[in-house]
């Protein structure tokens, strides 16, 4: 008579211990407690919806939408559970399916701030910025201190192009859920004032292609008059200490270098506020392509290699990201679908994959006959100074979204952005204001890639007749 009972009693229990890992970080062993729950209670909603939320956060999105539409059949009246299916379904690139779940969602509990973030999310992907902007709002009106809501607005109005709002509001991206801790350093944030004869202390965020171009910024502090002191990861220092002449360079570690603690930096800033001091407006952004300084000889041993792989313009060419979670994988394919571009004939194609992609290679070279060429002792993930050395021999380079991207706009080459659809880094723009000599090409959220995959080995093919 008592086991009944006792069994129900550990179904709670083991969800609240489930969940507390969860918010943790620690996934498997939350997988675990759920997987126990539903052993007990297989159709337990919210182990399954919560299962399914880490397959979602893990990059299993097929399986996140399985499992949370099993815990919407049970239980339809939970908009939490709506608002992560259609999170799944976005990050599959299914939007409107997204956008129906959401809304009928919404239109089931008008008050559900998720469900209202998720939909301008799905908006914002489908290029409705306007209709996103205004949902991001609404979400805002019910729950004001919904970051999440706050920070996707901000990339919204970036989008649309409202620097000033979106700058200001961008700055709540280290109160937003999934968040890095920000580096902590005594000295006051910079808010825009004076640097004349000031030690400003600029420390990079996010990823080393962010840091990038955030150190594009770099210039206008020293010529503004700052003493500048940059931490940055440590695979950048040697390039930026090159390129930030009169700056001070220093590779990020924990704790601190003690130079970014000395007494003569009078005030510190993230890399990502620099925009809102000093890209407030688009015609503030610069004009000539090329702001890192690449090694010398470095570079012409890369021209001579490039030589020696006989005539046509050298084209490098990156297809992946080692981040391709959530929405990201939407701008990323297979090598073998840019088969327009590579079989192009006149150009001679680089590797600038930083991964370890050697299978795709070989996969294009025996379904197309062609080579795409590299060198084993230049280390593509690590060696940032070989490989902007190698970049600024090459006469293009056609790349998706990551560090690459950055690094041919920032040493000047000619550089192909393909992209799924505009993100809010073009600031309502043609292209990347960041970088004057990037091309981007883009579409619909919709737009197959064969068709735009093919818009660029067109314009390949102009280049190279």
């Amino acid at each position: 008579m008592n086991g009944p009972p006792r069994r129900q009693a550990q179904v709670p229990d083991r969800l609240k211990a489930g969940l507390a890992h969860h918010r943790a970080g620690w996934l498997h062993e939350a997988q675990t407690l759920y997987r126990q729950v539903l052993d007990k209670e297989p159709a337990q909603p919210d182990a399954l919806h919560l299962l399914g939320l880490i397959a979602h956060q893990i990059g299993q999105h097929g399986l996140a939408v399985q499992l949370i539409g099993q815990a919407i059949a049970v239980n339809a009246q939970a908009p939490d559970y709506h608002a992560n299916l259609a999170e799944a379904q976005r990050a599959l690139g299914r939007l409107d399916e997204a956008e129906a779940v959401l809304r009928r969602a919404i239109a089931a509990d008008p008050g559900s701030a998720m469900a209202l973030n998720n939909l301008g999310n799905t908006l914002k992907d489908q290029g409705r910025i306007d209709e996103a902007i205004a949902v991001y709002r609404r979400a805002l009106a019910i729950d004001p201190g919904f970051v999440d809501a706050q920070y996707n607005l901000s990339l919204a109005l970036l989008t649309a192009g409202v620097l000033d709002d979106g700058w200001q509001a961008h700055e709540c991206r280290w109160r937003r859920s999934d968040a890095p801790p920000p580096r902590r350093f005594p000295q006051p944030v910079w808010q825009g004032e004076n640097v004349r004869g000031r030690g400003l202390l600029i420390w990079g965020e996010q990823g080393v292609g962010d840091e990038i171009t955030q150190a594009t910024m770099i210039p206008d502090l020293l010529r503004a008059g700052a003493r500048c002191v940059v931490e940055c990861d440590k695979r950048l220092a040697p390039l930026f200490a090159r390129s930030c002449s009169g700056a001070e360079v220093v590779p990020r570690c924990d704790p601190p270098d003690p130079r970014t603690l000395a007494p003569d930096i009078d005030m510190q800033i993230a890399g990502g506020s620099l925009m809102r001091w000093l890209r407030p407006r688009v015609d503030c952004f610069p004009t000539e392509p090329g702001f890192l300084a690449v090694d010398p000889a470095r570079r012409r041993l890369w021209r001579d290699r490039l030589n020696e792989l006989g005539p046509g313009p050298k084209i490098g060419l990156s297809w992946m990201s080692s981040l391709t979670r959530g929405q990201r994988a939407q701008h990323f394919t297979r090598l073998a679908d840019w088969a327009p571009i590579l079989k192009r004939p006149g150009g001679v194609f680089v590797n600038l994959q930083y991964a370890d992609f050697a299978a795709d290679i070989d996969e294009a070279r025996h379904l197309f006959g062609v080579t795409i060429h590299g060198w084993p002792d230049l280390d593509l993930k690590d060696d940032f100074d070989g490989v902007a050395a190698l970049t600024s021999a090459l006469d293009l380079v056609i790349t998706g979204p990551c560090s690459v991207v950055n690094i041919a706009g920032a040493v000047g080459v000619p550089t192909w952005h393909v992209w799924r659809f505009p993100d809010w880094e073009m600031l309502g723009q043609p292209s990347r204001p960041f970088y004057p000599g990037e091309r981007v090409f883009t579409g619909a959220w919709n737009r197959p890639w064969p068709e735009l995959l093919a818009e660029v080995a067109q314009a390949l093919g102009t280049r190279l007749s």
